[in-house]
């Protein structure tokens, strides 16, 4: 784990007991980014959506970022996914993963068609690269 997470979360007294739905601060060179912590790949379902949606790393690493991994089964998941993923995380947990979704990982089609249907109201541009 990078070490100023484990500093930060010593700091701030975060639970790493439970790793369900606790908030995490990422650091990335200039900005902090929330994300949340890390579900237990426990469930063989969700451990073959994981590889299915990200195949390029293993289930674990695609699981421990949330709401990358929700924006990718919204992208890539067949209905029956979506259906389960819904079951396991909950609508609110779609609807923060949207919120911070990064640029790239979602299409525009997908993009709108969730804006529409979790209910968020009108739908944002995009999220676009930046290059610094």
């Amino acid at each position: 784990m990078n070490p100023a997470i484990t500093w930060l979360s010593e700091l701030l007294g975060i639970n790493y007991a439970t790793k369900r739905f606790v908030p995490v601060i990422e650091i990335q060179r200039r900005n902090i980014r929330f994300k949340s912590a890390p579900m237990p790949a426990t469930d063989p379902r969700i451990e073959r959506i994981a590889r299915r949606v990200k195949w390029w790393e293993p289930a674990e690493e695609t699981l421990s970022d949330q709401d990358d991994f929700l924006c990718r089964v919204m992208n890539f998941g067949t209905w029956n996914d979506i259906e389960y993923v819904d079951a396991v995380y909950g609508e609110e947990a779609f609807r923060r993963a949207l919120d911070h979704c990064r640029p790239g990982v979602i299409d525009r089609r997908s993009w709108h068609y969730w804006h529409i249907r979790l209910g968020v109201g009108a739908v944002p541009p995009m999220p676009q690269r930046t290059f610094a």
